[in-house]
């Protein structure tokens, strides 16, 4: 019984943080275009999403990205055709889920944990 109920909660957290990856990833998809032509308030939001100490330096645009969006952005090139390919959404098996993750799983870790612990 008390594997069953771990195995709901490691798959539940699977599952949230899957939609938080795709929220993240349609944010970042959307913000450009809504950078482009949206009004002020909603560039206004988009940057304070983004990030903090928004400054201009020769009519440039300077903002210091939240963690996770520096990691998206420094793995984005190599990343994005892995996870497009995994179609996580089409793999219905929870197994098949977890082995596909499992092959990229080293690329989405490489680096710094955000959560550092002792050993």
């Amino acid at each position: 019984m008390k594997e069953k109920i771990k195995l709901g909660e490691t798959e539940k957290r699977a599952v949230n943080w899957r939609e938080f990856t795709e929220n993240v990833l349609h944010f970042s998809t959307l913000a450009i275009e809504a950078l482009k032509h949206g009004d002020t308030q909603t560039r206004r939001e988009i940057l304070n999403a983004l990030g903090w100490n928004h400054r201009i330096e020769a009519k440039k645009l300077f903002v210091d990205l939240h963690s996770w969006f520096t990691v998206l952005k420094e793995g984005e090139q190599a990343l994005l055709p892995q996870i497009k390919a995994l179609e996580l959404d089409k793999i219905v098996d929870p197994e098949r889920q977890k082995e596909a993750f499992a092959s990229i799983r080293p690329s989405l870790c490489a680096g710094r944990d955000l959560n550092p612990r002792s050993p």
